[in-house]
């Protein structure tokens, strides 16, 4: 996967994060070491979650076909936010805040701004969760409905969001636990792989890698002065109704 293919991916993963935050922050209820497995389901978008998690320290990978499985790995012992493909060979580092670090299965607005309601019990992997009912007086129809286990310091094992108009569901979306473990993480999860490069000093990789070759990539210090203008623009020598391929460096812009 080239820079430029793992940036866009990443800013997609990124706008989806604040949908669905990426991690949990431990509470005194809650287990210190434990991981869970969960599936994001709509009528038109799947994702697998697998999330990790010692204290502060959290690994969390995503699985959205048809991009490889991503790695977010939150050390703010380290005030640091690593992101990288299983299997490739660069990472990006983002700066550590604690607003990007949310249960992946709460609100994103704080509860004190919603109407809320208590719908009843159920049980969810052996777990007695309460139902609570959220809406938004601020955006009508939309609602989220959180499965969430007291045992567990009220950790939802179930969010199900909806836009309802006219008792019709426009959008719906689920996020449910399939499987909870508690017990301890292997602290190597919290480590980047040795073999991985940071994607800001990575040129001379990219412009040596297989897929560096099929496309062609030539990086500017590389590029004929001759092909330069004066006013410092690439000069186009191509005939009229041409077409070409533009291949830019690694620039790479986080937002969230």
């Amino acid at each position: 996967m080239t820079t430029l293919r793992l940036a866009a991916f990443l800013s997609c993963i990124l706008g989806i994060l604040l949908f669905f935050p990426a991690g949990i922050p431990a509470s005194s209820a809650l287990p210190a070491e434990f991981s869970y497995y969960a599936l994001v389901t709509s009528e038109d978008y799947f994702q697998e979650i697998r999330h990790y998690q010692a204290n502060e320290l959290i690994r969390q990978v995503i699985y959205a076909s048809p991009f490889p499985p991503t790695v977010t790995i939150v050390r703010p012992d380290l005030d640091l936010i690593w992101f990288f493909d299983e299997g490739g060979w660069e990472y990006f580092t983002s700066p550590y805040s604690s607003m990007l670090v949310a249960n992946v299965l709460d609100l994103e607005v704080e509860a004190d701004q919603l109407v809320s309601e208590t719908l009843g019990k159920q049980e969810i992997l052996g777990y007695d969760c309460e139902v609570f009912r959220f809406r938004n007086p601020v955006t009508p129809g939309w609602e989220v409905t959180l499965w969430k286990a007291p045992e567990l310091g009220y950790f939802p094992l179930k969010k199900l969001e909806r836009i309802v108009k006219g008792g019709v569901i426009i959008s719906e979306i689920l996020v449910e636990v399939i499987d909870f473990n508690i017990g301890p993480i292997p602290p190597e999860y919290f480590e980047l792989p040795p073999d991985l490069i940071p994607a800001e000093n990575n040129w001379e990789g990219e412009k040596s890698s297989p897929e560096a070759v099929d496309d062609g990539l030539v990086p500017p210090d590389d590029i004929p002065l001759d092909d330069i203008s004066p006013d410092g623009i690439l000069q186009d020598d191509s005939p009229p109704g041409a077409s070409f391929k533009i291949n830019l460096p690694n620039y790479t812009v986080f937002t969230f």
